[in-house]
């Protein structure tokens, strides 16, 4: 699918759609950015439509707004000082029409706000996508992350471009290349750390690495997170699985523990199981599994630290607590010495490995989270993903 990868000579001059994945954590009150890997990610092919004298309306969502009551924080607008101090000339548009008229006035660079602002991104909206096409000649995606999903911008906006004005951007490029890399012919031993809450989410990707064809199929699937507690009610049939295709399926042996903290659990915690003892008077006392403890630690390091490639999703623990992060940390610092092609899968794991100084030590960091599982999981990403099926679709 390379001839779809945007070029200078399909852009230069014209009026381009580039649906963006920004949707970054901000800081309260949307203060400051504070993870831009997203935003550098889009650099390279937003350089390329400037530098070609595209006109160009960039798109994106931030956070979960609902579009009846717009939340001021998750405004698009926190992004203009970022692109702003990396040298570009933006304009801000409020609505697609506000978009139009900058266009008209001659804005070349204009950042659209926040798509889920309005109603009919996620319905998806025929009339909305139908309204987004009107401000461009070419559609440019460039939004990994939201690949999976079916909102108007991803899935039915390129159906209103003719079929030799649709593209991808470098940003998608760079992801399809490494994630097929792990799906064709990953360098053995191949281990899979997946961590999580539940087993449910990343059934269908740890289901999808053991039953592949034996040449990318993965060796070792090590479960980290809370799944381990999860497999025997979740995911019963799973070793079975494993055994019948020669993988070997570790989880943890031993959990770190805390108290719970304010009850009732919400969030993340709802999902925690509680472990409750009995003193010898006859007490009870209840605690929380918040991440793998070091027994887990010292068997799973070998395994990583000898695998010649390594796909990393989910977090060992609780990562947004202090006590909950060392398992991940841990992890993490094997991945990041491993001299192997090495993946993590975006999302919490990705956050993770910034944050603790990994990230530029692997060989890929995904921006995407759901659409990383859901690009691996998929025996046909193409046809299964609706943001890569809208590029490829006849209309």
């Amino acid at each position: 699918m390379e001839k779809l990868l945007v070029t200078p000579a399909v852009i230069a001059h014209k009026r381009v759609f580039l649906r963006a994945d920004l949707n970054v954590p901000l800081a309260l009150a949307g203060a400051s950015i504070v993870d831009d890997h997203r935003l550098q990610a889009l650099v390279p092919t937003l350089r390329l439509l400037v530098q070609n004298a595209a006109c160009v309306v960039i798109a994106t969502h931030l956070g979960k707004p609902d579009p009846s009551q717009p939340d001021e924080a998750l405004s698009t607008k926190h992004l203009l000082p970022w692109l702003k101090k990396n040298h570009f000339t933006v304009s801000f548009a409020t609505s697609p029409a506000h978009a139009r008229a900058l266009i008209a006035r001659g804005d070349s660079l204009i950042l659209l706000e926040n798509l889920r602002f309005f109603k009919g991104e996620q319905e998806p909206s025929t009339t909305f996508a139908a309204e987004l096409a009107t401000l461009a000649d070419v559609y440019v995606n460039d939004a990994f992350g939201t690949l999976h999903r079916s909102d108007a911008s991803i899935a039915l906006l390129p159906l209103y471009f003719p079929r030799e004005k649709r593209f991808y951007g470098y940003c998608i490029a760079q992801e399809i290349k490494a994630l097929t890399a792990l799906r064709k012919a990953p360098g053995k031993p191949f281990v899979a750390l997946i961590g999580g809450n539940k087993i449910a989410t990343k059934l269908p990707l740890i289901e999808q690495l053991i039953t592949a064809p034996p040449t990318a199929r993965v060796t070792q699937v090590l479960l980290g997170g809370l799944l381990g507690l999860d497999l025997e009610s979740s995911a019963p049939d799973l070793p079975k699985l494993a055994r019948e295709k020669g993988v070997s399926l570790l989880k943890p042996v031993d959990y770190l523990k805390s108290a719970p903290a304010l009850p009732p659990l919400t969030g993340r915690r709802s999902g925690l199981k509680p472990c409750i003892s009995t003193s010898s008077g006859g007490a009870k006392s209840v605690s929380y599994p918040i991440d793998i403890g070091p027994q887990t630690i010292a068997l799973f390091t070998p395994c990583l630290a000898k695998a010649q490639t390594i796909f990393a999703n989910g977090t060992m623990g609780k990562y947004e607590e202090k006590a909950g992060q060392a398992g991940t940390n841990a992890m993490l610092a094997i991945i990041g010495n491993n001299a192997g092609f090495t993946v993590i899968g975006g999302g919490d794991c990705g956050a993770a490995a910034a944050q603790c100084g990994v990230a530029e030590k692997v060989s890929f960091v995904s921006t995407g989270g759901g659409a990383t599982l859901a690009f691996i999981a998929s025996n046909e990403p193409w046809h299964d993903l609706p943001g890569l099926k809208a590029l490829i679709t006849v209309a």
